[in-house]
């Protein structure tokens, strides 16, 4: 979009620095960042940019990390991907839609689907559904087919109590095997 266009592109040119992943250690130490979603927008773009990301995810031991990323479609970064993956304070989601294939699978890498509307349903196995916000005709549901729907976009109007990011903890939980047994009211 282009309110956020220039932001963007300065991140995207930063990142390209040779000192740039250690200013990223020194502010995630300085935030003492708890958790931290790499890329809000934009992707891992190249095996040096993600061999950055594994420097920074083991300089801060501390700080949970996770992504949701399209690149794993690149063979020329996968394996790096992979590698990141396996860090113990990182969380990786290949993520999916109907227009690609089905993900590789690799341990302790999880699948994310978005449904572009209520017919639009994986046709391999997934670990977490998100709903295209930009469809309106959402029904209430925690569950499509028995895979948890992000609670957030579940659309339940009368839940006990807030559910956020930064509250529900799905995407960044690190025991992702257990996401169907996460108590979401």
């Amino acid at each position: 979009m282009n309110n956020v266009r220039g932001s963007l592109e300065g991140n995207y040119d930063a990142s390209g620095k040779g000192d740039w992943h250690e200013k990223m250690i020194a502010d995630i130490h300085k935030m003492k960042a708890a958790i931290f979603r790499i890329h809000v927008s934009g992707d891992f773009y190249t095996s040096n940019y993600v061999l950055k990301w594994q420097s920074i995810v083991e300089a801060c031991p501390e700080t949970r990390f996770y992504a949701y990323t399209r690149s794993w479609e690149f063979p020329t970064i996968r394996d790096e991907l992979v590698i990141l993956a396996k860090k113990p304070n990182f969380q990786m989601w290949w993520s999916t839609d109907r227009v690609m294939r089905e993900p590789p699978r690799y341990p302790g890498i999880c699948i994310a689907y978005l449904m572009f509307n209520p017919e639009d349903k994986p046709e391999y196995p997934v670990d977490l559904i998100f709903r295209n916000s930009r469809y309106k005709g959402w029904e209430p549901a925690k569950y499509v087919d028995g895979v948890l729907i992000c609670p957030f976009e579940q659309a339940i109007e009368e839940r006990p109590e807030k559910i956020d990011c930064e509250h529900c903890g799905v995407c960044y939980a690190l025991a992702v095997p257990d996401l169907v047994q996460l108590q979401v009211a």
